[in-house]
């Protein structure tokens, strides 16, 4: 279990500033560190592989799929609470039913009140090896309790249902969006045929879920590694549906060039609105590896991790009607995987987006853009604080999970696998609740 100690810290600041001092343009935020319990024994535990901070900025949760617990290495996440201006660690959850390599804890979701949370496992073999789960957590005053248990209706062997993408509307937390980008439509499941990837939608009345829809792609064909569900974002009131899939064909049907795809909702029936490839795709970019999507459905940021030889780019795409088209193409040069994960705030005038590498050989960092009307400009970027813990900082995934929340005057960051050569303890984790003051 983790303990946390409020710090101010120095951040890495960038030149690009655009227009009057906004949020992350002024002095430089404070942040809390959220640090595994014990280090000494937390080797491997990866605490911060998963983190999700809830709209309203007063709940986040941290997810440590590794995390040991009476010997079994199961996953825990971890619930955090702001109260007074101070986080607090409020529980610690674990799955009902748990067994060694569950993987309970990557990804999560929290609804935007942190009423309700989401958390994959994404190797239980609830119904059949490694077929995945996602736990359905609620609160009730400052007590959680395990909700209810999600699972395919349609399970498969190492199907990993809920793996690498699963959301959470933030209006009520009423609709769990979970993808499987493993979901085979072969007979048999995975290995008889490829990978198309599968998408779930469930619906919850009251502390009741049920699957509402499931769908695949309807632009490419049961040949590709499609992937879809790679990556999936929904607003708030679960209108608007992003869906990656980095795998499919793209332009000209092009391999792992990759697709994205809105879904819309009206009443109880999803149907696809649109789907969209980058200007410059070609063959292994990637593109719908992550994305993320704005409150009224009119801006997606799309991480493309792999394009220019692994450099890694980010799209921005934006509605008009019922159309989708690109608006912007976001590069860093020297950047490693940029567009890893990326995190939009509710009106799209902030976007985070990760980056593996940097010149310093600080392995990962978080690069923050502004949009002022059509241009996005590079104001801040973010490192994991260089004695906090005594890590090595060569090695820790920072950044391969964060989000803003809704006014984007929050950011949560994980850096998973924060080693402690002092104690001898590798992976053990580690995350970071950064904050400047709100402008509104």
């Amino acid at each position: 279990m983790p303990r946390l100690t409020s710090l101010s810290g120095k951040i890495l600041s960038t030149s690009g500033s655009a227009g009057s001092p906004g949020l992350w343009e002024g002095g430089d935020p404070t942040y809390t560190f959220l640090e595994n319990a014990d280090p000494s024994t937390g080797q491997g535990d990866d605490f911060g592989e998963g983190v999700a901070i809830a709209a309203g900025g007063e709940y986040a949760v941290v997810g440590a799929p590794d995390d040991i617990i009476n010997g079994i290495s199961c996953g825990s996440i971890s619930i955090y609470n702001k109260s007074g201006g101070v986080w607090s660690k409020q529980a610690t959850k674990l799955m009902t039913a748990r067994s060694s390599g569950d993987g309970y804890g990557r990804p999560v979701a929290i609804d935007g009140g942190g009423n309700r949370i989401i958390a994959t496992a994404f190797s239980d073999d609830i119904t059949q090896d490694g077929s995945g789960s996602v736990t359905v957590t609620a609160r009730s005053g400052s007590t959680w309790t395990n909700e209810a248990v999600l699972v395919a209706d349609d399970p498969q062997i190492f199907g990993a249902f809920g793996f690498p993408s699963i959301d959470l509307n933030s209006d009520d937390g009423s609709y769990a969006i979970i993808g499987q980008q493993n979901w085979d439509n072969g007979p048999g499941g995975l290995g008889t045929s490829l990978r198309t990837g599968r998408v779930y939608v469930f619906v919850r009345s009251g502390t009741t879920w049920s699957l509402q829809q499931s769908f695949v792609s309807q632009n490419f064909t049961a040949r590709e590694d499609g992937y879809f569900g790679s990556a999936v974002s929904v607003n708030p009131d679960a209108t608007y549906l992003f869906v990656g899939a980095q795998g499919a064909g793209g332009a000209n049907q092009v391999s792992f060039s990759g697709l994205g795809f809105i879904w819309t909702r009206s009443g109880s029936t999803w149907s696809q609105q649109d789907f969209f490839w980058p200007s410059d795709a070609v063959a292994g970019d990637d593109f719908g590896y992550s994305g993320s999507i704005n409150d009224d459905g009119t801006y997606v940021a799309v991480g493309a991790p792999v394009k220019n030889n692994s450099e890694g780019a980010v799209y921005i795409f934006t509605r008009s009607g019922s159309t989708w088209s690109q608006q912007a193409k976001l590069t860093i040069s020297g950047s490693l995987r940029l567009g890893h994960n990326v995190s939009i705030n509710s009106d799209a005038t902030l976007l985070a987006i990760s980056d593996v590498s940097n010149a310093s050989s600080v392995r990962g960092q978080v690069h923050i853009y502004k949009r002022q009307g059509t241009s996005w400009s590079l104001i801040r970027s973010l490192t994991q604080p260089v004695n906090e813990p005594d890590s090595d900082i060569t090695s820790n995934n920072y950044g391969m999970a964060f989000q803003f929340n809704s006014s984007g005057n929050q950011l949560i960051v994980g850096a998973g696998t924060t080693d402690y050569p002092a104690l001898s303890q590798n992976n053990v984790g580690a995350a970071y609740i950064y904050e400047v003051p709100s402008k509104d």
